[in-house]
């Protein structure tokens, strides 16, 4: 806006006396400056039409509080005119000095002679704002948008302007102070612009163009805003086997796409059950619209037999594959065989095996047997391949050759009982079966003497001879034994008569107990050290020694049961503290004394 400044009607150049020299004010205009540190500017210019230097004060003089007159001074300078020539004095008036309207001001030249005075007035402008430019760059939904605008202050004062951005939510065209979604108040310069930014959250608006207003007490000004579908994943076309046997390798394969309005990197991942892993994860880069084929392998030898979840994840999208594994498992339902053989005799067992899982699978039963003393059946290669479906059964048939079970052990550990069993990969059953030596035979060939032939017993009954027993157990006469089973073997054949339904073969040293049914470490001819075993399992061991016999005769170890019926005719945990203490150290005095 033009804005102009006129004198004051009947304004007048005043004269001088004589003897003053002659200063007159030519004009003096006033402009609105449009600035930050003046609102108004005043121009003056003074004349000398004497014939000597003229040095006079030059004061400003304004309407300070409306009263259309000027009277307050705001600004004073002295200026020297030479001689026939002139001046121009220019003030600037603050914004604070002033108020918008019409301003009265004065020019007012003082010192020797008269007062020379010029009125004039002048239109200030209030702050004036005015809306422009109002752009929103398109914005992905959840980021934060950002609608600017230019206000520009049209007005002769610094001012503070404050607008209001309404967004039309709900697409009916209207902008409602229930729709303000964010507001300024700038502050601006006189004749200056800024730019003012306006920030809306995106995260509950849906993929759209939405209209905007910008408000302000001068106008509106509108615009659209697009919020953009962020990169958005889904799976497409995913597949995997659902059922699958243990142990197969499977692919887990489909399609990945991106149906978003921008492009977008995530993270792909396959979550399997703990048991086949880590999860495996794989980055992915889209285009907007883009999509992408995939593959994970999976080994399935680590999962047990049942039912599982495969998880795919993407960014937003997830998505969930049943696994059925399913596993054969053969287990050994019955063996059937001989218990006794003669050293040296063929042989066959007869295992039931059943398929007990859901898989049809193809596996191989074998045939072990314990040769060398330890209760452990080892594999000597004799088995059989077995194809069942889920549910079904059948008997197979091992036959056992003598001679290649000789090949691998000493005669003396091939008699006497052994441990057997029919293992498949899954599952097992153990016997015992007792290789025994031709008695026939070996009485037509002993010597006859007491300690080679069987013994008769006070009441008639028959007992075998200390080498009948170890013929019977090791394969061998009692004098090829050593430590402490030679020993053991006399205990046997000292506490003969055996119990009802014994025979030789089936008799057990205390080492053989405590190793078949205490699996203690003692091996054949190993030195059987009781201090070794804590006292309870010895009192097991020493009961079920006993129970082998039908007479006590001859029992070297008491248990603290019998030694406390025998000293105090009461069971051992009824005794007294001191009681039980003194039965401890009789039974462990029959250690010392053996």
């Amino acid at each position: 806006m033009s804005l102009t400044a006129t004198a004051a009607a009947g304004a007048a150049v005043t004269g001088f006396n004589v003897g003053a020299q002659p200063v007159s004010i030519d004009s003096a205009e006033a402009t609105p400056t449009d600035g930050t540190d003046s609102a108004l500017r005043v121009g003056a210019t003074l004349n000398n039409t004497g014939t000597e230097n003229v040095t006079r004060s030059v004061t400003l003089l304004v309407d300070a509080n409306g009263t259309q007159t000027a009277r307050t001074a705001v600004a004073e300078r002295r200026v020297t005119i030479p001689p026939g020539a002139s001046e121009t004095v220019s003030f600037e008036v603050a914004p604070t000095a002033v108020q918008s309207g019409t301003v009265a001001y004065a020019v007012v030249v003082n010192g020797d002679g008269p007062t020379v005075r010029e009125d004039g007035s002048v239109t200030l402008d209030p702050p004036r704002f005015v809306l422009t430019d109002a752009t929103a760059p398109p914005v992905v939904r959840g980021e934060e948008a950002s609608v600017r605008a230019t206000i520009r202050n049209r007005g002769h004062f610094r001012g503070m302007e404050t607008i209001e951005l309404r967004l039309d939510r709900d697409g009916d065209g209207t902008f409602s102070s229930s729709e303000v979604v964010a507001k300024a108040s700038p502050v601006v310069a006189p004749g200056e612009q800024t730019e003012v930014a306006l920030a809306i959250p995106t995260e509950s608006l849906s993929p759209g163009t939405y209209a905007y207003q910008i408000a302000s007490p001068e106008g509106t000004t509108e615009g659209t805003l697009t919020v953009l579908q962020p990169a958005t994943y889904r799976f497409e076309a995913v597949d995997a086997p659902a059922n699958v046997t243990r142990g197969e390798v499977i692919n887990v394969t489909g399609t990945v796409q991106n149906e978003g309005d921008v492009a977008g990197t995530a993270t792909l991942s396959l979550e399997t059950p703990d048991a086949a892993g880590e999860t495996e994860t794989r980055s992915v880069q889209l285009d907007e619209g883009g999509s992408q084929t995939f593959q994970f392998t999976l080994n399935t030898s680590t999962l047990e037999r049942g039912n599982y979840s495969l998880d795919l994840a993407v960014a937003n999208e997830t998505t969930s594959l049943p696994l059925q594994v399913r596993e054969s498992h053969f287990a050994v339902a019955k063996i059937q065989g001989e218990e006794t053989l003669d050293i040296g005799e063929d042989t066959r067992f007869d295992a039931t095996i059943v398929n007990t899982g859901d898989a049809r699978d193809n596996q191989s039963v074998e045939f072990r047997i314990d040769l060398n003393g330890d209760d452990e059946p080892e594999s000597y290669g004799i088995e059989r391949s077995v194809a069942l479906d889920p549910g079904e059964r059948t008997t197979v048939g091992i036959g056992v050759e003598y001679t290649k079970l000789f090949e691998a052990a000493e005669l003396g550990q091939m008699a006497g009982g052994h441990i057997y069993g029919i293992y498949s990969e899954d599952d097992s059953m153990t016997a015992v079966v007792a290789y025994e030596p031709d008695y026939d035979s070996y009485s037509s060939t002993s010597s006859g003497t007491s300690d080679e032939t069987s013994d008769e017993t006070s009441d008639g009954a028959n007992t075998a001879s200390l080498d009948e027993i170890s013929q019977s157990k090791y394969g061998v006469d009692h004098d090829q034994l050593s430590g402490e089973t030679k020993t053991q073997i006399e205990e046997i054949h000292e506490r003969q008569p055996f119990a009802d339904g014994l025979v030789v073969t089936e008799v057990l040293t205390r080492e053989e107990i405590a190793r078949q049914q205490y699996g203690l470490d003692v091996a054949f001819n190993d030195d059987y050290t009781t201090t070794t075993i804590d006292v309870e399992t010895q009192q097991q061991i020493e009961a079920d020694y006993d129970a082998q016999f039908q007479s006590q005769t001859g029992d070297r170890v008491e248990s603290w049961d019998e030694l406390a019926r025998q000293q105090y005719d009461s069971e051992y945990e009824d005794l007294t503290d001191e009681q039980q203490q003194t039965i401890r150290e009789s039974y462990l005095e029959q250690f010392e004394d053996s």
